[in-house]
């Protein structure tokens, strides 16, 4: 299996019209957390990158990074805080921290002494595939998995985000494999890497072709309803939206 195929098409198609740089993986990667959040004004940027373009741009610790991970979440928290009250939240400076990394590690080599240690990004994706997959075996195993999270801009405690993360990290350290759907709910088995930020580039771009994949079926199913009359013609509809997303699957899928 290869992720870095997928790894290397992510970063390309990020970076097609930028220098790869610290700065601009940085940008982007607040770009993915400030994007549609109510309340964000330039200032709450301002605020902050170019403390994060320093912090980025020098050597950074491995000794403990989960309390490095932590101190710098609350630090995003607090400039936030002092430009817009209560706009800060552990959810939304683990974002910009967290993509940090994920841009980073496709552009430069001078990261991959962290990415062991690293975080998976959590975002609408990846909760999915953390409450569908992750939650139930975590529970199999007798392990704390905390409260229902309803969006990852909202979580406010550092130990409930933190145990996210365990319990990510031991699933993976598990071998527990990825499935994805394809055709008419066949499923295909892609073994997932042990470090987060590497399983991540798998499960983020497969929950997007699997959340897709499925509001296409459910919106033709709703219209086969109301349009046709036999169930064969139902089925001969779900078969054409399937043939005609196989080549989107199939990229992917050659990965690996």
């Amino acid at each position: 299996m290869s992720f870095e195929m997928l790894k290397k098409r992510f970063g390309e198609r990020v970076f097609a019209n930028k220098d790869r740089t610290v700065r601009a993986a940085l940008d982007n990667a607040y770009a993915d957390m400030s994007r549609r959040q109510n309340g964000h004004t330039p200032e709450l940027k301002e605020a902050c990158i170019d403390y994060l373009v320093g912090i980025f741009s020098n050597p950074l610790p491995i000794n403990d990074f989960d309390a490095w991970h932590k101190a710098l979440c609350a630090e995003l928290i607090d400039r936030w805080n002092g430009e817009v009250s209560d706009f800060g939240t552990v959810g939304k400076a683990q974002k910009v921290i967290n993509m940090a990394f994920k841009y980073l590690a496709c552009i430069s080599p001078n990261y991959d002494m962290l990415l062991p240690y690293c975080h998976m990004t959590l975002d609408s994706y990846t909760l999915d595939w953390y409450e569908a997959v992750v939650k139930p075996w975590a529970k199999s195993q007798r392990r704390d998995v905390g409260k229902k999270v309803l969006a990852w801009s909202k979580i406010e405690s550092y130990d409930e985000y933190l145990l996210i993360q365990k319990n990510i990290r031991d699933f993976l350290a598990a071998g527990a494999p990825y499935f994805i759907y394809i055709g008419t709910k066949q499923s295909v088995s892609i073994q997932l890497p042990a470090v987060p930020v590497d399983a991540e580039f798998i499960i983020w771009e497969g929950q997007i072709i699997d959340r897709k994949y499925n509001g296409l079926i459910n919106l033709l199913e709703d219209y086969a309803k109301e349009g046709r009359e036999s169930q064969s013609e139902q089925g001969y509809d779900t078969w054409l939206i399937g043939t005609m997303f196989e080549d989107y699957l199939k990229e992917y899928l050659a990965q690996f």
